[in-house]
């Protein structure tokens, strides 16, 4: 894929916006001659290589619509020169293809940013049902070995989500965008520790996503629990990842006894006695560890959902937009991130989530320009 800043675009993709490009200009042509019909079955080529290879996305249709139209035109050649009403026709041609090149960088694919961990990312989908019921999202630190790039969303997420005020079909391209996890790499040969992911009831499928990248590169093995989970459901999970029979690839490789839980939101806290970390809420972020609490505040901010995710990208209208801030996403994603890595760390005893010592403020603010600190009782 081509990064474009934020946005990517894939090389078949660019190649056939390209010469859509180049067929337009092309219809001005006062006398067609024979070579184009070659100009035109590369063209179709492209388009049809395009399709099979990289798939096609809906913000497309109109220009492969606009582009069979265009370069059957241009295969037949014309030896008379085209008179008004011929310049006419050209003209509302060239208009029309303006909003069809558009569309694509309306609702873009776009670049998840890789974490910032030592370790590469595996992700896989674990059964921690026995009756078969319940599959959840895990992202845990990967070994070297080959393995295929998991998308931002599933297809069962596609099956079970959409994004908010849209039909199903404005969300089919998410599963076309890459992520820096692979698809089932070979778990590192380590312990993890545990951290469970309780996101709101707003979430989407790719919100938390960096966040989730970021710890799993950290060395943590990330599970993300949907739904509104209890203390039962909870344990059921973490006793459910500890035995073979759930994934034989992350059997012996559990450490349930450090785990930490992470809350988006206004999202109940399960009574677990585990350190909480607490995403969006009052604050953009807060602790609740085994020496004190604190919090990480920005002035007249909270954490909207397009902070910790590429939501603000799949489409322009701000209706999908959840919550607001004076702070830009990119930056409180980029600070979420950070805050994460301090706290942390690479899940041993001596991390600051788990030891009594609070990090230093100096570290949790490097990251998180004008933001401040507010220090809470225990048990926030």
């Amino acid at each position: 894929m081509i990064a474009l800043g934020t946005v990517g675009i894939r090389y078949l993709e660019a190649a056939t916006l390209a010469l859509l490009v180049v067929g337009v200009a092309l219809v001005f042509v006062r006398k067609r001659p024979p070579g184009l019909v070659w100009f035109s079955a590369v063209a179709m080529t492209t388009i049809a290589a395009h399709l099979f290879v990289e798939e096609g996305r809906w913000q497309l249709v109109p220009a492969y619509a606009l582009g069979f139209v265009l370069f059957f035109w241009l295969a037949r050649p014309s030896a008379r020169p085209y008179r008004a009403p011929g310049l006419f026709v050209r003209v509302i041609v060239a208009l029309v293809a303006v909003p069809t090149l558009l569309l694509p960088f309306a609702a873009p694919l776009f670049i998840v940013p890789p974490p910032a961990g030592p370790y590469r990312v595996g992700t896989a989908s674990v059964l921690v049902d026995p009756a078969g019921t319940e599959r959840l999202r895990v992202w845990y630190p990967a070994s070297a070995g080959a393995a295929t790039v998991a998308p931002f969303w599933s297809a069962a997420d596609l099956a079970g989500a959409s994004l908010p005020g849209f039909p199903p079909l404005f969300a089919t391209h998410l599963t076309l965008v890459p992520t820096p996890a692979l698809h089932r790499a070979p778990v590192l040969e380590r312990v993890l520790p545990l951290l469970l992911v309780l996101p709101d009831a707003e979430s989407l499928p790719g919100d938390y996503l960096g966040l989730e990248l970021q710890a799993a590169s950290d060395g943590w093995l990330v599970v993300r629990v949907p739904g509104q989970p209890d203390e039962e459901r909870v344990l059921r999970i973490v006793d459910a990842l500890s035995v073979p029979e759930t994934d034989v690839a992350l059997a012996g490789r559990v450490c349930t006894d450090r785990l930490v839980v992470v809350v988006a939101g206004s999202t109940p806290v399960p009574g677990l006695g585990t350190p909480v970390l607490h995403v969006g809420g009052e604050s953009v972020f807060a602790a609740d560890l085994p020496g004190a609490s604190f919090a990480v505040d920005y002035p007249d901010a909270r954490v909207p959902h397009p902070a910790l995710t590429s939501r603000r990208l799949m489409a322009m209208p701000p209706s999908l937009l959840v919550g607001s801030s004076d702070v830009a996403p990119a930056r409180l994603d980029r600070a979420l991130r950070h805050l994460f890595r301090v706290v942390l760390s690479d899940g041993s005893s001596a991390a600051p989530v788990f030891s009594a010592e609070l990090p230093a403020q100096q570290a949790l603010l490097a990251g998180a320009e004008g933001a401040s600190i507010r220090m809470m009782p225990a048990g926030r």
